[in-house]
């Protein structure tokens, strides 16, 4: 459905009616899939005449005067519709259609409101709110809608190469308005780290790119797929030397105080938390650990922010990841966490986020018969020694034991990137990470307030 226009279903649903009134109905129905909608309009208005509380009938009259320009009467069939069903919100919705073609924007907003309020994870209602407040000039509440609606939908881009008609200029012109506001932002805040690096951030500058969505990534590796942002120029392999990264050494040399104070962890009930805990349908791939602590977590920093509670737990671990050089970019790092996998347990294939940050394993608990592969190479873990790997190639793992195997999972920036490439990174991160929030935090206010219009 988009603006401008109501959904016809292709038969009406029958709703409670007396026979003579059902063989209408029936009729009706016929002559909608037979493609004979002036003579289904003239037996539904018959029907609505005798019901007039069949809201399948009003809707499909209010469609069919809309497809006319007859604003008023499909405004009519609609408010009667609602009367009869207030808390259909596809009602309200095409209601707010019909009064934004009328010019009557506040009384649009308001009828979205309404859907929304009644159903908050309708994407496309959120793009057509964003519509109306954009043509009426208030710009950071439409970029607040469109960013809930893509929430919703997915990449708007997306979300329309999927899509026809009027829906599809709908979720591209919603994209091209979020996107331009997102970038706006996102420049504003690097201005700082230009002036200072001249001529130093070429290859940062093509991973902005990437991060924003504004051009595809040209990938080394047919398996990596980093889900947030590319950087080119630097080595692609799944694994990693450890001795490269000489400050691993002392996070090693820690590794039996570390093992000791989750083994304490671990001798309490309900310590861990399920690592995928997805709150709607999870993608296929992850029903099976949807809210299980087969793979278990104990985070001490999560999304860039300390767990205190939990590093206070854990003094010698939190010390230990203290003394690391952490990529911090406020809003995604560090993130450091105990991983626990439990017997018979498998992680399906996946990919992180970006490979300009790779990821380090200490091997805590591990039993023979665990395995993780990474692109194409395929290793296990030994107690007391980093496993480092870049995450944006494909990898999964296994416990294929009869024991918990459990690893302290942190991350590393990747060698090949520069200081000055680092401090980009993470201004850009964190900066649209910050549009993101205050966009949801703006979009939360949007339903009260299209309600009191």
């Amino acid at each position: 459905m988009g603006p401008g226009t109501l959904q016809e279903p292709e038969t009406p649903p029958t709703a409670e009616l007396p026979e003579q009134l059902r063989i209408l109905d029936a009729n009706a129905a016929e002559l909608i899939r037979q493609g004979r909608h002036d003579d289904a309009e003239r037996v539904v208005g018959q029907i609505v005449a005798s019901a007039p509380r069949h809201v399948p009938g009003l809707q499909y009259l209010a469609g069919r005067a809309l497809a006319r320009n007859d604003l008023d009467t499909a405004q009519s069939h609609l408010e009667q519709a609602i009367r009869c069903a207030p808390r259909a919100e596809g009602l309200h919705q095409n209601l707010g259609i019909v009064l934004r073609a009328k010019g009557f924007p506040a009384g649009a907003l308001k009828a979205f409101g309404h859907a929304l309020r009644i159903a908050p994870d309708m994407g496309m209602i959120w793009i057509q709110m964003g519509d109306v407040l954009q043509a009426l000039g208030r710009h950071e509440e439409s970029l607040a809608a469109y960013c809930r609606g893509e929430r919703i939908l997915g990449f708007l881009p997306r979300a329309a190469a999927a899509s026809g008609g009027r829906v599809r200029r709908a979720l591209m012109r919603a994209a091209r308005t979020l996107q331009q506001g997102r970038v706006t932002f996102t420049n504003q805040a690097l201005d700082d780290v230009r002036s200072r690096y001249p001529g130093a951030l070429d290859r940062a500058e093509q991973t902005l790119g990437t991060l924003l969505k504004l051009r595809p990534a040209e990938l080394a590796d047919p398996l990596q797929r980093p889900e947030l942002a590319y950087f080119p120029g630097i080595e692609a392999s799944p694994f990693y030397d450890r001795g490269r990264f000489r400050a691993l050494q002392e996070l090693e040399a820690a590794t039996d105080e570390i093992r000791g104070e989750l083994s304490a962890l671990l001798g309490q009930k309900d310590v861990l938390s399920p690592y995928v805990d997805l709150p709607t349908e999870p993608p296929p791939q992850w029903q099976a650990l949807n809210g299980s602590v087969a793979w278990g977590s104990y985070h001490l920093y999560k999304n860039g922010e300390r767990v205190s509670a939990h590093c206070k737990r854990c003094p010698a671990t939190h010390a230990a990841i203290e003394a690391l050089p952490l990529p911090r970019v406020p809003g995604q790092s560090p993130e450091a966490f105990f991983s626990i996998l439990e017997p018979g347990t498998h992680i399906p294939p996946h990919c992180g986020l970006a490979n300009y940050k790779l990821t380090v394993h200490l091997p805590l608990i591990a039993p023979a018969g665990c395995s993780i592969r990474v692109g194409d190479e395929t290793r296990g873990w030994t107690e007391g020694e980093c496993l480092v790997f870049d995450d944006s190639f494909e990898h999964e793992a296994w416990n294929k034991s009869e024991s918990l195997r459990a690893v302290l999972i942190l991350e590393a920036w990747h060698p090949d990137v520069t200081e000055p490439e680092r401090e980009f990174l993470a201004t850009a991160v964190a900066a649209v990470d910050r549009f993101n929030r205050k966009q949801n935090r703006l979009a939360e206010r949007l339903i009260p307030a299209a309600m009191a219009t």
